[in-house]
């Protein structure tokens, strides 16, 4: 490990510090400017020295943490030199990281294969996140044999930890069917379970909270607790496989969100209509406010979406004066951006239901 890298952390962070440069931290999915207070930067310098001394004694623990701040630098060569040499010490969160790296192809040729035989040698530690990222390599075939039940038994490993991730794609097993019996009722239990889910970080981060808030893997759970609470909501809202229909519950778990996103309010526009259909006095009027949110949203999926549902509001005149006329250029928009009477209510809304849901 070669001493400058830690002189180019400080001289990184401590621009961040002091805005001398627009320094960002984190993965390209999830990249935000920071700013790190005089404090914390103080700290950080203190830190990094501990870090580097340890880890040039063979200190895998202090390996691994300077080669997470090396990540979250962007810095992912040296990363995934020191990661490595915290893994090859059998510490398993290293191993995790580098795993996640080769994955990625970050600092190192992207190679699942690679990436599996570093999350084997975790899970086998127990490290729920190797566990959940497996199953996900099971699930979808990535470095080995497609075999979604193999999958979801690594999913229910890691859920018993409580991991969010595996929370979050169990649930969508169960949802779906995929490697276990369709259960939309253990879904729903488990999208509850994923929304509580804590968030697993680098320990001494948290004295940093603007890294801490930087951190792609917090930021994922943010995300991921998000997309939770959307699927719950569509599950009780829509009274989904058998689960009793609670349109206030859902309203409930969306209500903050409604006011900022689009796809909460492309759901609760849809459990309104919904429970329109169903005889409720008013839910045609606020299913309309919401698709009418939604559209003017500038992103064209979603607006595509809201005009797809609102060209129904206006078709068969629910929550708003008949007009034909306005129904049809609502669909024309609607089809213009992707979406006509072809597609399922389950196809729009999966749209809904994706990492880049927060605008």
């Amino acid at each position: 490990m070669k001493r400058w890298n830690l002189w180019m952390l400080l001289s990184l962070f401590a621009c961040m510090a002091w805005g001398q440069v627009p320094a960002t931290v984190g993965t390209d999915a999830g990249e935000r400017q920071v700013q790190l207070s005089p404090d914390e930067n103080k700290k950080l310098r203190k830190t990094l020295k501990v870090l580097q001394r340890k880890a040039l004694a063979g200190n895998a623990e202090a390996q691994y943490g300077l080669a997470y701040m090396h990540f979250l630098s962007k810095e992912y060569v040296t990363a995934a030199e020191l990661f490595e040499e915290a893994a090859r010490k059998r510490h398993a969160e290293a191993q995790q990281m580098l795993g996640y790296l080769y994955a990625e192809g970050l600092g190192v040729s992207q190679s699942y294969r690679e990436a599996v035989k570093w999350w084997i040698k975790a899970a086998g530690q127990g490290n729920a996140m190797a566990q959940t990222f497996l199953g996900y390599c099971y699930l979808n075939g990535d470095g080995v044999a497609q075999d979604q039940k193999t999958a979801v038994d690594w999913f229910i490993r890691a859920s018993e930890q409580n991991d969010l991730y595996a929370l979050l794609a169990l649930s969508r097993c169960y949802e779906q069917g995929e490697g276990v019996g369709q259960d939309v009722r253990q879904a729903a239990r488990c999208y509850e379970k994923a929304m509580e889910a804590p968030v697993r970080a680098l320990a001494f981060l948290q004295e940093f909270p603007t890294l801490y808030q930087c951190d792609p893997f917090v930021m994922g759970t943010m995300l991921d607790r998000y997309e939770a609470k959307l699927r719950l909501a569509a599950i009780c809202g829509l009274g989904k496989g058998g689960v009793e229909k609670d349109v206030p519950k859902a309203c409930a778990l969306l209500e903050d969100d409604a006011a900022k996103y689009a796809n909460a309010q492309i759901v609760l526009g849809e459990i309104y209509y919904e429970d329109g259909v169903d005889g409720t006095p008013g839910s045609y009027e606020k299913a309309v406010v919401y698709f009418t949110k939604a559209k003017a949203n500038a992103d064209d999926d979603w607006s595509g979406i809201a005009a797809f549902f609102l060209s129904k509001c206006y078709r068969f005149g629910r929550g708003v004066p008949q007009d034909v006329a306005k129904a049809d250029a609502l669909q024309q928009e609607a089809l213009a951006k992707g979406y006509d009477e072809a597609k399922s209510l389950d196809d729009l809304l999966e749209k809904v239901f994706t990492h880049n849901s927060i605008e």
